[in-house]
């Protein structure tokens, strides 16, 4: 197997996702530390204005806990691969594009280029769709699947194939993006400064 930098397969982003923490995190934590203050007879702090929250340590526990998703649903799948540095990448402004966790993935193309020829109209419909130049967006890759297979995929690897691991593991799964969700359910946004909070 070869290694190839890409992006990570199913996952969307944090901003305006379901991988974004939740208002709920943040009022559970709220309510956690005015909980503990009312037993001390302090009084409760109004809003979470106050609150910082490790949001670096949780957007490091999503990727990690997404990597895992991504290696087993493939592995599954007959692909096994070997995912390692995993980066999270954050766009300057979000008009246009979402966060994207960078890769270095060990996997057999040969096998990944078989299963597309097996499903080619499948994987046809997938490239038409994604990488059509429309009102707003001028694709930078070929919308035919045939020019992927030829040349595409080994000619812009980076890219490529995140997008062919992508259309696989949708092909294959029927709402992955919320499989790889709950296999992260365990991962919450952390305060960091709760214990000062509740003793001030």
């Amino acid at each position: 197997m070869k290694a190839y930098k890409t992006y990570l397969p199913v996952f969307t982003g944090f901003y305006n996702t379901i991988f974004e923490p939740s208002d709920c995190d943040i009022d559970s934590e709220l309510d956690y530390i005015n909980d503990s203050r009312k037993n001390l007879k302090k009084a409760p702090l109004k809003d979470a204005d106050d609150l910082e929250f490790e949001y670096k340590e949780f957007e490091l526990n999503t990727a990690t806990g997404c990597v895992d998703y991504v290696e087993t649903i493939l592995k599954d799948l007959g692909l096994p691969c070997k995912i390692t540095n995993e980066v999270i990448n954050s766009p300057k402004y979000y008009n246009f594009a979402n966060d994207s966790i960078n890769i270095d993935i060990e996997i057999d193309l040969d096998l990944v280029k078989s299963y597309l020829v097996e499903n080619l109209d499948l994987f046809t419909i997938y490239i038409k769709d994604k990488y059509t130049s429309c009102s707003g967006f001028i694709s930078s890759y070929s919308n035919d699947a045939t020019d992927w297979l030829k040349f595409e995929i080994d000619n812009n690897t980076d890219h490529c194939i995140g997008s062919c691991l992508d259309f696989i593991i949708k092909n294959e799964v029927s709402e992955p993006e919320m499989d790889m969700y709950y296999n992260i359910a365990d991962n919450y946004l952390l305060c960091s400064n709760a214990n000062d909070l509740i003793q001030l």
